[in-house]
């Protein structure tokens, strides 16, 4: 399967397989990110790729129950892609999809399925329609919106 390494484990911090490795980096990763976007004068790929890495940090703490931290920790991320690479680049899209995805699994519903259109309008424009991702976020806010919400939500 395309995406995989071999011995069938994804690169996914969703993949259980992983979870060990990332229990161990995740404290890491996180406090690499926090150290150069807290000191001036790091270059903008050192700060890019601990923020990917912060990503991938925050997608595992929310494997672990780690909602809150997790949405903390990719609006953090986000302001990073928003300044470098900019608003329509596939990373800040991403992260803001994964934002929308930690509100929605806090109950924060309006407003996850506010940021899931804008996140699939920008989808839309730069990666196209029919795109994987785009789908993904296209499903994603429909089952957001279609789905019993117990906050009395109705579509």
């Amino acid at each position: 399967m395309a995406g995989r390494p071999s011995g069938g484990e994804t690169h996914s911090p969703e993949d259980p397989v992983r979870w060990p490795l990332l229990q161990t980096l995740t404290p890491h990763a996180l406090h690499i990110f926090e150290i150069l976007t807290a000191t001036p004068g790091y270059p903008d790929d050192a700060i890019k790729a601990a923020a990917y890495a912060a990503d991938m940090a925050a997608s595992y703490q929310a494997t672990q129950g780690l909602i809150v931290p997790a949405e903390a920790t990719l609006r953090s991320v986000l302001q990073i892609w928003l300044r470098t690479p900019g608003p329509d680049h596939p990373d800040t899209i991403n992260t803001r999809h994964h934002i929308a995805q930690r509100m929605a699994e806090r109950a924060d519903y309006p407003n996850a399925e506010l940021e899931y259109r804008d996140v699939l309008q920008a989808m839309r424009r730069t990666l196209g329609p029919e795109h994987p991702d785009t789908l993904t976020v296209q499903h994603n806010t429909a089952s957001l919106i279609w789905s019993p919400q117990p906050t009395g939500h109705v579509p």
